[in-house]
């Protein structure tokens, strides 16, 4: 049911509302007490919607026309659309165009505006006050659409939204190490390249491609024969003067007793025994060469020096190599093993003071962060870099499972010192923003504030926090990304408060 007297004198003005009220009456259309039946008026808005059509067809966008015409009814019908509130302004426009509400003026011909002014006052002739009701009533019914619609936005308006499901944990207090965390490099121990003493045939390759070898083990076989022959020679010459020796020693000392019983002159003295001399002297150069070729036909066997990792061969089986040609090997001591990095030279007293004693350090495998190594600092270079204003340090390692491999770039951690009572915060908590880092901290009333912080270090999952936080605050550790500045939240789950 719509009460009509009330808004056709909004729309027409009180006088044309009487009139229309009138007219409706004498046309039987149901008018009881000032009120209409909808479903009887909304009939008349067909002929509404073909005077629209009409209007279209002929180009024209509004009607010259006298006081209360049609044009003019649309033109109110706008104005009070115009102060409907709530969620309904596109139904809004909708019914407000499809009653009187046009585009500005198109050019048309003047002949064409003449003719569509004539239909419209013949059409609004016959439709009357019918129409003019007609439209009255289709916006009555919007008005009481939209204030229901209102009325339902308020409705959620009025509900807050969800609160934001996070994690949250607590700020606490301990002890944490001061730690300087560079990036090193690992080195061998000792390096050794292999090279051949002889000049030969390489015979046989005894070892594989990248295999751990032991001191002493054999490598490589060079052709032998010529050198076991040099040291058959070698040989019989010494056998051969050692022969002619042993006859003119006997000699001397037969010599000698004649030379004692006035027998012999002393120049027969003298010759014998200098030739027992001279052949005593051949004999020990003559045991000389044997040791000699003896050495020359061990190098045919090329052994390791040291116990390591063998790289790839570098001579095949087969070639010719030369006396300290080319390297044939490489093998890398790595149990122990260096691993050298550079620190700030700020930090050099400190590094010293420590030398004292043994300065720890660790290394981590980036692919193994759970299994660190450990050493002790056994290197301090004797100069400071001038281009980096750091200085070069050393750590050595056991290595007992050979993880670290000459090469490989490490993480290293040099413990310097222990800073205690540090307020620290979970690393998931801290974010980084336009302003620098923050945190949100939950309030009491359940809901997250700001704040910046000044981080410190970072160690075992937790950041140290230098600035902006104290110990028992809470800071949200999980689902920052739905939060802004007083956000509602509703705690999953949080870390075990101290003292719990």
């Amino acid at each position: 049911m719509i009460h009509f007297k009330q808004v056709a004198s909004k729309l027409l003005g009180p006088k044309l509302s009487q009139d229309r009220s009138e007219n409706l009456e004498g046309q039987g259309l149901g008018m009881r007490d000032g009120t209409v039946w909808g479903p009887l008026i909304l009939g008349r808005l067909v002929r509404i919607l073909e005077l629209r059509n009409l209007m279209r067809m002929h180009q024209v966008s509004a009607v010259p026309s006298p006081p209360n015409s049609l044009p003019q009814l649309g033109e109110r019908v706008d104005r009070v659309a115009g102060r409907v509130r709530g969620p309904c302004p596109g139904l809004r426009r909708r019914l407000a165009s499809d009653l009187i509400i046009f585009p500005p003026f198109r050019t048309a011909p003047e002949k064409r505006r003449a003719a569509f002014t004539k239909a419209a006052i013949v059409v609004r002739s016959r439709v009357g006050s019918t129409l003019a009701l007609a439209a009255i009533a289709a916006f009555t019914m919007l008005l009481t659409a939209c204030s229901g619609n209102q009325a339902a936005g308020d409705a959620m308006k009025q509900n807050s939204p969800p609160a934001v499901p996070v994690e949250v944990a607590a700020v606490t207090q301990k002890t944490v190490p001061v730690q300087l965390q560079v990036i090193g490099t690992v080195e061998a121990y000792a390096t050794v390249s292999v090279e051949s003493m002889v000049a030969g045939q390489v015979q046989t390759v005894h070892f594989d491609d990248g295999q751990y070898v032991g001191r002493g083990d054999l490598l490589f076989s060079i052709d032998p024969r010529p050198f076991q022959a040099m040291l058959d020679q070698a040989q019989a010459n010494l056998a051969r003067d050692q022969a002619q020796l042993q006859n003119a020693q006997l000699e001397d000392r037969r010599y000698t007793e004649l030379y004692q019983q006035g027998i012999v002159s002393q120049d027969q003295y003298d010759q014998y025994h200098s030739t027992a001399a001279q052949l005593a002297a051949g004999v020990r150069a003559d045991q000389a060469a044997v040791e000699n070729a003896k050495i020359q036909l061990s190098y045919c066997s090329i052994r390791s020096p040291m116990e390591g990792r063998a790289g790839a061969v570098l001579v095949d089986q087969g070639n010719l190599v030369k006396t300290n040609d080319v390297p044939m090997v490489v093998i890398n001591q790595v149990q122990p093993i260096y691993v050298a990095f550079a620190v700030p030279q700020q930090y050099l007293s400190e590094v010293k003071a420590l030398m004292s004693g043994r300065l720890r350090v660790e290394t981590v495998v980036p692919h193994e962060p759970d299994r660190p190594e450990w050493g002790v600092v056994t290197f301090v270079n004797n100069t400071v870099d001038t281009t980096t204003g750091t200085i070069l340090l050393k750590g050595t390692f056991p290595n007992p499972t050979r993880r670290l491999w000459p090469g490989e770039y490490v993480n290293v951690v040099l413990t310097l010192s222990n800073d205690s009572n540090a307020v620290v915060a979970p690393s998931p908590a801290v974010q980084t923003g336009k302003d620098g880092d923050y945190v949100y901290v939950l309030e009491p009333n359940r809901t997250v504030q700001y704040r910046l912080v000044t981080t410190g270090p970072s160690y075992e999952g937790s950041t140290v926090i230098q600035k902006g936080l104290r110990p028992g605050e809470t800071v949200v550790t999980d689902g920052q990304i739905l939060l802004h500045p007083g956000a509602k939240v509703e705690v999953k789950s949080s870390l075990e408060e101290p003292g719990a």
